[in-house]
């Protein structure tokens, strides 16, 4: 069970990471530190009623139980229309 003070990734990419990395199940999977960063794109076609979405997030979780950290990147593409 975690602690107080562990981190418990929301990422379904980024415990599965940390998970295969430290040889546990995922819902074993806690850590000290985590830390990510997300940069994306979009185009717009008809204002922000159509658009192309484009993105890239990289994660890193530190478990120091274990001594090992889980990096997990992300790449996420999609499209989006309302009307």
């Amino acid at each position: 069970m975690a602690a107080d003070e562990d981190i418990i990734p929301a990422s379904r990419y980024s415990s599965r990471a940390a998970a295969e990395a430290i040889g546990v199940s995922r819902g074993e999977i806690v850590g000290e530190e985590h830390h990510s960063i997300y940069a994306g794109l979009n185009w717009y076609l008809c204002g922000h009623n159509s658009k192309f979405q484009a993105g890239i997030e990289y994660e890193t979780l530190d478990n120091e139980t274990y001594d090992t950290d889980g990096d997990a990147t992300t790449f996420w593409l999609g499209y989006r229309m309302y009307f």
